[in-house]
Formats: C-alpha cells, sequence, structure tokens
C-alpha cells in the first residue's frame, strides 16, 4: 500500500492533438474524448496506487498555447468544487451557464464531469445535483 495519497501529479485532458503539447514531468497527458479517459485515469491510479492532485480539462485549443501550469498547481482543490473560465449563475436555470473551455477539478468530481453527457442535465445542472461547488479558475 502506499502510503502517499496524493503524489504531486496531474492530467492534461484534452479532446485532440493537433500540434504538439509539451507537458511538465508531473503531468500526464490524455488525448481523447473525457468519458473514455476518465477510464484510463481510473485504471492507471488503481493500477500503480496513487491518486492524481487534479485535473486540468481544456475543450480549446487556442487557449492551451497560453498555459501557465503554476498557475494550476498553486490553487487548493481539495473542496469538491469544480473550477471553470467562467460561469453564469442565475435565478432560473436555462440561463445558468458554464464555460467549459477551461475546467480543473480533483478525482472526487472527475467522474461527473466525464460523464455529464450520459444525463439529462448540463454540466451546470450536474454539478448542481451532485453538490459541486462551482467557482471561476482566476476570479480576483
Amino acid at each position: 500500500m502506499n502510503n502517499d495519497f496524493y503524489n504531486g501529479k496531474y492530467t492534461l485532458i484534452v479532446p485532440q492533438q493537433t500540434y504538439e503539447i509539451l507537458t511538465p514531468s508531473n503531468v500526464d497527458l490524455y488525448i481523447g474524448d473525457i468519458s473514455k479517459r476518465y477510464f484510463d485515469i481510473k485504471k492507471k491510479e488503481l493500477n500503480e496506487d496513487f491518486f492524481y492532485n487534479g485535473h486540468i480539462i481544456y475543450n480549446d485549443l487556442e487557449l492551451l498555447k497560453t498555459i501557465n501550469y503554476d498557475k494550476f498547481f498553486e490553487k487548493n482543490i481539495n473542496e469538491k468544487a469544480l473550477f471553470v473560465k467562467n460561469v453564469v449563475h442565475n435565478g432560473s436555470s436555462k440561463y445558468c451557464l458554464i464555460n467549459d473551455s477551461i475546467m480543473f477539478c480533483n478525482g472526487f468530481v472527475l467522474p461527473f464531469v466525464a460523464n455529464v453527457k450520459r444525463t439529462r442535465n448540463s454540466l451546470y445542472g450536474s454539478c448542481h445535483t451532485n453538490r459541486i461547488k462551482i467557482k471561476e479558475l482566476w476570479r480576483k
């Protein structure tokens, strides 16, 4: 049994690779559909007896060109929260929106993000029903 639950490693999940993506040594790159990559991530965690500190999800490859990994590494994600590029909270559910071009979460939230297409809920609705806080990544 591993004595260190977290190991300082992160994942970067992107839908496709159209150019070479460089990552630091503590970031594992996963390319493809997030629901399938989620299975690969969990399988690796179980086989190698560790748990990723966090999961960086980029759905917009243009934004990925200017990624600053240090901003993600210094963020505390020990709470049940999904960090997104921006979010609109409104009293009416049909006006609540999440910009999912950049998302950051821990391993307890990742299954809800990865499998949101299996439900009729939006990502916002899925987070709300599972009591996951939605926060903006770099809100000042």
